[in-house]
């Protein structure tokens, strides 16, 4: 290499071969480094054509240079252009796939309010999950529960609510769905609302102050009840009449994070209501009616005797 280095700095600075003699010390300083370089690199070979002036000489050997470095430069350019180029269709893919997937909401402290696209609103009962897809939003107003929830829907096309035991079906009205397990629920508040079983065999209408809820046999018969215009639970407040007491019991521990274990067989009806902001009041007016004792072995274990 350094024959050759030495070979190639002796035709560079070859009078007789270039027409050019380097006579500054710091063109040639500059140009000996950019010659070393080159032969570094083993790039290129310097040619210089007779009958050429000092001044056009070095204007070659510089541009040749400049070129060599503006395509380095594009190189670059166009690589990292390429990369940019592939991070920004992932980003965009990603995103599509985000805004075309369901939103899932869950709640497991807390109750949610949630605003819909077309301005309906949902009331979702702790423990809860609602999923929706806001880009179909227009073209079909579909929401699948799981748990409780309160539905205030703006008048429109169909808004459809799907669960695993049965679907509700409106135009624009008011209405409250439970399904938790295999117990289903719904209650009518204003409006219309059409109620279905799982399989859709069977479907009845609700019109406000009207409920209903499966049975083995399908859906029970349309029952009415007064207070059309406070969604209680929403308010803390769990109101029942004749509900078996084994769900009442489920619904204490839902609310108070706590667990229930039974020591004696849970039978019978519960007619009443519970706060859940006092656990204590709560266990009480529940259990004492119902003559069922209870002890607590941690903050959120209790043993029912």
């Amino acid at each position: 290499m350094e024959n050759k280095f030495q070979n190639r700095r002796e035709f560079f600075h070859d009078k007789k071969r270039t027409g050019f003699e380097f006579t500054g010390k710091g063109n040639s300083t500059i140009n000996e480094k950019m010659l070393e370089i080159n032969m570094k690199r083993e790039k290129f070979i310097l040619e210089v054509p007779k009958g050429k002036s000092k001044e056009q000489i070095k204007k070659s050997v510089l541009s040749y240079i400049d070129e060599k470095q503006t395509i380095a430069v594009k190189r670059t350019t166009i690589y990292w252009s390429s990369v940019a180029a592939a991070v920004l269709l992932l980003i965009v893919n990603t995103l599509v796939a985000i805004q075309f997937s369901d939103w899932k909401i869950s709640t497991e402290m807390h109750h949610a309010s949630i605003l819909l696209p077309d301005h309906s609103k949902i009331e979702l009962g702790k423990g809860s999950q609602v999923s929706f897809n806001p880009v179909k939003w227009q073209l079909s107003r579909n929401v699948k529960l799981t748990g409780e929830a309160f539905f205030k829907v703006k008048k429109g096309e169909r808004f459809k609510v799907n669960t695993s035991n049965g679907n509700v079906e409106v135009l624009g009205t008011s209405f409250n769905v439970f399904s938790r397990n295999d117990i289903f629920k719904v209650a009518c508040y204003t409006g219309k609302v059409k109620v279905s079983d799982a399989l859709q065999k069977q479907y009845k209408m609700l019109l406000p102050g009207q409920e209903l809820r499966n049975t083995d046999y399908g859906l029970s018969e349309i029952k009415s009840f007064s207070n059309t215009k406070d969604v209680e639970w929403i308010e803390g407040k769990f109101s029942y009449k004749e509900e078996p007491l084994i769900n009442v019991l489920k619904e204490l521990e839902r609310q108070f994070n706590i667990k229930f274990i039974h020591k004696t067989s849970v039978n019978g009806t519960y007619t009443g209501c519970f706060m859940n902001a006092d656990m204590e009041m709560a266990l009480q007016m529940v259990l004492k009616p119902m003559g069922i004792d209870y002890y607590k072995t941690n903050s959120a274990t209790f043993v029912l005797k």
